[in-house]
């Protein structure tokens, strides 16, 4: 478990610039997570996310995430059911094989 904790750190050092232009979130942020922007857009989260993930309604729809919140956000199969993450950021973020599965991802994303 800690190999994939210090992994997913190691993916999380490459930045999306594009990212800053499509979406108003901080450049550590965008450290901790490289999401695509396509992925942000079509992200529609749900009250019950918002909770599990210490967040307020208006954030999340602005996607304007604090570094604190992603780092306090363990999204648990239901969420990622509720959104729809590609494969590659899935594996960024240190997502679980079983909510992968969920998530319809085939074996390669693990």
């Amino acid at each position: 478990m800690q190999y994939l904790i210090d992994l997913t750190w190691n993916l999380f050092e490459t930045c999306n610039l594009k990212v800053l232009d499509q979406c108003n979130m901080e450049p550590k942020v965008l450290d901790q997570c490289n999401m695509e922007p396509k992925v942000l857009d079509q992200c529609n989260m749900e009250p019950k996310v918002l909770d599990q993930c210490n967040m307020e309604p208006k954030v999340l729809d602005q996607c304007n995430m604090e570094p604190k919140v992603l780092d306090q956000c363990n999204m648990e199969p239901k969420v990622l059911d509720q959104c729809n993450m590609e494969p590659k950021v899935l594996d960024q973020c240190n997502m679980e094989p079983k909510v992968l599965d969920q998530c319809n991802m085939e074996p390669k994303v693990l």
